[in-house]
């Protein structure tokens, strides 16, 4: 199965800490891009879960970063990471969203050409 992630969306960089641009800038690499694998999700946020907690530990003074996975019934979702925080809602400071989608089928352009011309594949 692949995994289609588009959009990313980021907050301003401006006023954001060296952690947060950091993760910003390895969510924007993920805009448009396609990934192979049942498990793709899953493996990317554990992933990401690594380096923030490394980046966390890089940088002690800031807020904790909390990466959330979420999936819906129908496979798509997104994954939303933000700083931990008492001092405001989580959804004031998020350092990114990436929206994702199952990509169901696949096909060369010759197949979508005969689809195009009427025909069944």
């Amino acid at each position: 199965m692949t995994t289609f992630f588009h959009p990313v969306q980021t907050i301003s960089t401006t006023g954001k800490s060296e952690k947060g641009k950091r993760l910003q800038e390895m969510a924007q690499q993920f805009d448009c891009m396609a990934v192979e694998g049942e498990n793709a999700t899953t493996a990317i946020v554990v992933a990401m879960r690594d380096l923030a907690a490394r980046l966390d530990e890089e940088h002690p003074s800031g807020s904790r970063t909390y990466i959330e996975l979420t999936e819906y019934p129908n496979g798509n979702g997104v994954i939303t990471a933000w700083p931990v925080s008492e001092q405001c809602s989580i959804h004031e400071r998020v350092y990114f969203r990436i929206y994702f989608n199952r990509i169901a089928r696949e096909m060369s352009v010759d197949q979508a050409k005969v689809i195009a011309k009427g025909g069944e594949i």
